[in-house]
C-alpha cells in the first residue's frame, strides 16, 4: 500500500493534479450572475432536505418495527434495541430522497443553478474519477493507517486497548451481519446514495459558494473539507479524521478541475465500494 500511495502521489505531484484549476463556469448563461450566499443556502436546504427525508424513512419503518421477520442468525448479535438494516437501508433512501427532491426543487425555481454547480454528466468524467481514485485511494489508506498505529500508541500510554482497524459505524456493523437483503440495501445506500447526496451537498452547492465568496478555489477546498470532516464526527473515528479530510480534498480537487460533480461522485462511490470489500474480506 506505501508503495501504491508513493508512486501516485508521484503522479499526483508531478502531473501537478493537485491544483484545483477554477470550474469552468465563467461566461456560461446565469453562471456569474448567482451571489455566493444563494449557493449557502442551496447548500443548508439540500443538507435540511437530507436529514428531512431520512426522518420520514424512520417514521415510515416505525410503522412496521413490531412486524420484523425471522432473520438467519448473526455472528455477533447486534445490541439490545439495534435498528435492523433494513430499516437502516430504508432510512438512507429517504435521505437520498430528500436531497434530490429539493435538488429538483431548485433547479425547476434557478434554471441557472444548474450550470454553475456542474450539474452535467459525461462519460469521460466516470473515468477521470476512476483514475483519480486509484491514484488517491493508496495515499488515503496508508494515512489512515498511520493514524491508526499512532491512535493505537496514544492509546497503550494511557493505558487503554487500542482502536480497532474499522474506523467507521456503518462498516462495524456490515461486518458482523449477515449478508441479507437488508444488508445489500445499506450496501446500496453506502455505495450510491451517500456519495450522490453528499457531493451535492459538499462540492455542488457549499464548495461553489464558497469559492464565489472567498475567490479561491484552495480555500474552497479547504473550508468545504473541514465541514465535510467534522459532519462525521461521531459516525468515524477520530484517528480515521485526517485521512477523511485529504480524500475530501481529492474530492474537492476533481470537482474544480472538471468543473462538474460526475467525477467527485464517482471516486466517492469507488471509495465506498472499496472500503466495504477491504473491510469485509479482511475481517
Amino acid at each position: 500500500m506505501a508503495a501504491l500511495a508513493a508512486v501516485g502521489g508521484f503522479v499526483i505531484w508531478r502531473r501537478r493534479l493537485y491544483r484545483p484549476v477554477p470550474a469552468p463556469t465563467a461566461g456560461e448563461p446565469g453562471g456569474d450572475a448567482l451571489p455566493w450566499h444563494l449557493f449557502m443556502v442551496v447548500a443548508v436546504l439540500l443538507w435540511m432536505s437530507h436529514a428531512l427525508g431520512a426522518v420520514t424513512g424512520r417514521m415510515f419503518v416505525g410503522f412496521f418495527s413490531g412486524s420484523s421477520t425471522p432473520t438467519a442468525p448473526s455472528p455477533t448479535p447486534p445490541p439490545p434495541g439495534a435498528m435492523p438494516l433494513g430499516h437502516q437501508g430504508v432510512i438512507q433512501l429517504g435521505g437520498l430522497a430528500g436531497v434530490l427532491l429539493a435538488a429538483a426543487f431548485v433547479l425547476a425555481a434557478l434554471p441557472g443553478v444548474r450550470r454553475a454547480m456542474g450539474l452535467r454528466f459525461r462519460w469521460c468524467d466516470l473515468a477521470r474519477g476512476a483514475g483519480a481514485f486509484a491514484l488517491v485511494f493508496p495515499i488515503v489508506g496508508t494515512l489512515g493507517f498511520l493514524s491508526l498505529l499512532v491512535a493505537g500508541a496514544i492509546a497503550r500510554l494511557a493505558g487503554m486497548d487500542p482502536p480497532g482497524g474499522i474506523a467507521h459505524v456503518t462498516l462495524n456493523t456490515l461486518t458482523t451481519q449477515p449478508m441479507g437483503a437488508g444488508w445489500w440495501m445499506v450496501v446500496a445506500g453506502v455505495v450510491v446514495g451517500a456519495p450522490i447526496a453528499e457531493e451535492l451537498i459538499y462540492r455542488a452547492a457549499l464548495q461553489t459558494g464558497v469559492r464565489r465568496a472567498l475567490g479561491s478555489p484552495a480555500a474552497a477546498i479547504l473550508v468545504t473539507s473541514a465541514v465535510f470532516t467534522v459532519q462525521h464526527l461521531g459516525a468515524a473515528a477520530w484517528h480515521a479524521l485526517p485521512a477523511l479530510f485529504v480524500l475530501s480534498a481529492a474530492f474537492g480537487v476533481a470537482y474544480e478541475r472538471t468543473g462538474r460533480i460526475t467525477a467527485p461522485i464517482a471516486m466517492h462511490m469507488l471509495f465506498n465500494a472499496a472500503n466495504i470489500a477491504v473491510a469485509v474480506l479482511t475481517t
